[in-house]
């Protein structure tokens, strides 16, 4: 048998994490901010990180967004500036990567940046199919208890109520957008701004085997998954400046996971005074911060419309279990994606190499949900690992 004590392990700032409404957070300060090109703005505080917040927030006028990297445009062969080509390890089976939702490893392209040693960028890694069945968990599996969502501490949900079933019934009202974020294994406390080691939920085992995934891509081969915050963004959300730097291993690496709409990312240094460099972040992305990079200032200042629906375009995506390329119909995997009911286990994840155009076809989000909110929000999973491997938490009796 395993107990716990109710003692307090360590505090923490995860609640910098939570995504808010633009609305929300809108004051005098905020609504000041300097006009041109962020390089220009002026710095009265050195607080750097927060000027170029506030610049890529604004919406009149609109910031320049010209400078802002890129990776979809780099190439894995040459450097380009602060952009530097990342050479991953791979040992995974096509099994494997099938079951995670990932694409053959020889489509993958990864960089890091010269200026931010530490960050890794994957350029989606996912299937069109992987991507919908991530948002579905998200969505449809993951708010539920034991889970704790911002609905829960608002009391917008009555005990047994499915926040995603409420909205397929067409009983949510405007619940959709209310859910702002769902936490999983080690729960944050949001008053006391701690963790305690008695209470957390079972971390998802296919959500940790997919973080242990692509942290062995990266080197870290011990790593395990055991705290994770979902964060649903609408186009008025952003999250603030901050750091993660609560949990006991920091030097296991921060993993963030993107699908739906686009944001632009702000990676600064440890100090608020370092200037951030801004990067487009778009559906199906891996954001990696390790090493010097673990400890930096980030924060997302601004949603933006997503240029394509990564989620239904198969033409350039295989499936890491095949070996040819087939366009896809998303028929098949609509049903999956329409499913309201809760799974305490992920369903399979539907191969688009599997779907012939044979099935029929139907327009990107017809009869989909799932679809429908990545066409207008975004979800980001943020990874990490809480304690260093081996290490026996105070308060625990075997």
């Amino acid at each position: 048998m395993r107990g716990c004590s109710s003692v307090v392990i360590f505090c923490c700032a995860f609640s910098a994490c939570c995504v808010v409404s633009e609305a929300s957070t809108m004051d005098p300060e905020d609504m000041e901010v300097e006009s041109g090109n962020p390089s220009n703005v002026l710095n009265h505080n050195h607080d750097v990180i927060k000027e170029r917040f506030k610049y890529f927030k604004r919406r009149k006028p609109p910031p320049d967004l010209s400078q802002v990297i890129d990776f979809d445009h780099a190439t894995a062969e040459a450097s380009l500036g602060s952009v530097v080509p990342y050479q991953l390890n791979f040992s995974e089976d096509k099994d494997v990567l099938q079951e995670c939702g990932l694409t053959n490893p020889t489509e993958w392209k990864a960089f890091t940046l010269s200026t931010h040693p530490g960050l890794i960028f994957i350029c989606n890694p996912f299937t069109a199919s992987g991507q919908r069945h991530w948002a579905g968990r998200c969505l449809r599996d993951l708010p539920c208890h034991p889970n704790r969502t911002n609905l829960d501490a608002q009391g917008l949900l009555q005990p047994g109520e499915n926040w995603w079933k409420l909205c397929m019934d067409g009983a949510g009202g405007s619940l959709m957008k209310k859910l702002r974020w769902v936490t999983l294994g080690f729960h944050h406390d949001w008053h006391s701004k701690l963790y305690n080691m008695c209470d957390r939920s079972p971390f998802p085992a296919d959500l940790a085997r997919l973080a242990a995934l692509l942290a062995r891509c990266v080197g870290f081969a011990d790593y395990a998954a055991e705290a994770a915050i979902v964060n649903m963004y609408h186009a008025d959300s952003t999250l603030a400046p901050h750091t993660d730097h609560s949990e006991w291993d920091m030097t296991a690496p921060l993993l963030s996971l993107s699908f739906g709409q686009s944001a632009i990312f702000l990676l600064g240094g440890e100090d608020r005074a370092d200037a951030p460099a801004a990067m487009f972040v778009r559906s199906g992305d891996v954001i990696i911060m390790a090493n010097q990079c673990r400890k930096s200032y980030h924060s997302v200042p601004r949603i933006l419309s997503a240029g394509d629906a990564r989620w239904h375009d198969s033409k350039r995506k295989r499936c890491g279990g095949c070996d040819t390329l087939r366009v896809a119909s998303p028929k098949q995997a609509r049903h999956a994606g329409a499913d309201a009911e809760p799974r305490c286990s992920p369903g399979a994840i539907l191969c688009e190499c599997d779907v012939t155009e044979a099935s029929g076809d139907v327009t990107a989000e017809e009869g989909d949900p799932v679809a429908a909110y990545l066409g207008r929000s975004r979800i980001n999973i943020n990874v990490r690992q809480v304690f260093q491997r081996g290490q026996v938490l105070h308060g625990e009796t075997h």
